[in-house]
């Protein structure tokens, strides 16, 4: 069974939080070993800790950003969690905002991102 909730994960709210702090090694955490990204700002994805790392290097490299999550819909099952919505990102003053859709899978105890896809939204 699934089930529809409204509170965000809270993996995905420390996410968000720890975009302003512009460290690569801590968002590549957030990631299990053979992950997919798919930027907001990016080639077409990447596949796995070592290519996201790179992404994060690249995408961290302004001298401000945050990121806030707008509004977003879980939907949990038995083991996998989707997470999708809105973000903003504000990056040295400027506001962008765009889709998400996480899946999140237990590691260890505790949730890792599997697949992030994120796209520009000008809604």
């Amino acid at each position: 069974m699934v089930r529809t909730v409204t509170q965000t994960p809270r993996i995905i709210e420390t996410w968000a939080n720890a975009i302003s702090l512009r460290n690569p090694q801590i968002m590549t955490s957030f990631y299990c070993q053979n992950a997919v990204l798919v930027g907001t700002f990016s080639k077409p994805f990447e596949i796995g800790k070592d290519e996201i790392y790179k992404y994060f290097v690249d995408f961290l490299s302004v001298k401000r950003m945050s990121c806030k999550i707008l509004e977003q819909v879980c939907q949990q099952g038995e083991v996998v969690m989707t997470s999708s919505g809105v973000y903003e990102f504000t990056i040295d003053g400027q506001t962008t905002r765009a889709r998400f859709t996480y899946t999140l899978i237990p590691i260890n105890g505790e949730y890792k991102i599997l697949n992030h896809h994120s796209s520009v939204y000008d809604g």
